[in-house]
């Protein structure tokens, strides 16, 4: 009896041993990047702001003093979309790709895609109930209290312009006072702050030294094996999710009754198990994330002044405002 116990106890031990050599670590923290650094330490809870009653509130003063009647109306809170990852392994690991590739068909069964559309008005606002019995010259006078020329079309010959909340008439007005942190992303001078570092994505990467010869690297492989199509691993993903959408509707945008991924999601399998082969080959991942941070280094010192203007306006001088 005892030997058949330690022969029981020596054979866990060696499958829990086989266990721990054989798992797939996490992919390797690489570290925050410069801007997400940026957010972190300027930006508590990633620049979120709570409603604020007083907001409401303020819009029917200023309609009031205008002459118009706006009902404080508690906007709905938007439930956050949830969408869970694929059980089992940890994306970015190889394990990962060869059981889900991307996720995409994975993700695409679980959450069929659908035909999105504008939510209506909400019929229980009072405020629209009271636009409902206006006349069109009443209707548009209250708006343009309301909202200024928020809502005009563009000047076809001056092009659109940077968004100002001054323009904005009541509402506008009570966002600043009580919302101001709402703003913050719609500020002319945030916008282009914003576009200096998308231009990082879409044009810097691109052009670096060291990228460039990643990517090279990275085409090579792939095509060696079946693959050659793609330009950058950025590509494959979103492409994917462009040609899976294909299976749900068809050329009309009609849905599709019971669409089959089996041949797709094995396309999509083999395709990021390669993907995932070249990018460590070449160290990709840790090369792409060094030049981006080289990039987001220079440009936050670069606009640091402005930056800090932002945030000085819109979250050190909110509570004073």
């Amino acid at each position: 009896m005892t030997r058949i116990v330690h022969a029981a106890v020596a054979a866990a031990v060696v499958v829990g041993v086989a266990a721990c050599t054989q798992a797939e670590p996490s992919p390797p923290d690489l570290g925050p990047l410069p801007a997400d650094a940026w957010v972190a330490a300027n930006l508590p809870d990633g620049g979120r702001a709570e409603y604020n009653p007083a907001q409401e509130e303020a819009v029917a003063r200023c309609m009031a003093d205008q002459g118009f009647t706006y009902i404080p109306v508690r906007p709905p809170e938007d439930e956050p979309l949830v969408i869970e990852e694929p059980p089992g392994q940890v994306r970015g690991t190889r394990s990962f790709a060869t059981r889900y590739g991307y996720g995409v068909a994975w993700q695409s069964e679980k959450y069929p895609p659908g035909n999105e559309e504008a939510a209506e008005p909400d019929p229980s606002d009072p405020n629209q109930q009271l636009l409902a019995s206006m006349s069109s010259t009443e209707r548009a006078a209250y708006e343009l209290a309301l909202h200024g020329t928020m809502n005009d079309p563009p000047d076809p010959d001056e092009g659109p312009k940077p968004p100002r909340w001054q323009d904005w008439g009541c509402s506008g007005q009570a966002r600043w006072d009580h919302d101001r942190a709402g703003l913050a992303y719609l500020d002319p001078g945030w916008l282009e702050i914003s576009a200096e570092f998308a231009d990082i994505t879409e044009v810097s990467l691109g052009g670096h030294a060291d990228v460039l010869a990643a990517r090279a690297q990275w085409r090579e492989c792939m095509a060696a094996e079946g693959f050659g199509e793609w330009r950058t691993p950025e590509d494959t993903q979103e492409d994917l999710w462009t040609e899976v959408s294909r299976f749900f509707f068809d050329e009309d945008g009609m849905p599709r009754d019971q669409p089959d991924l089996k041949a797709f999601a094995e396309r999509e399998r083999t395709m990021a198990v390669t993907d995932w082969d070249c990018r460590a080959a070449g160290d990709y991942d840790a090369r792409l994330h060094a030049a981006r941070s080289e990039l987001e280094t220079d440009l936050i010192e670069r606009l640091g002044p402005e930056m800090d203007a932002w945030l000085d306006t819109y979250w050190r001088g909110a509570e004073s405002g």
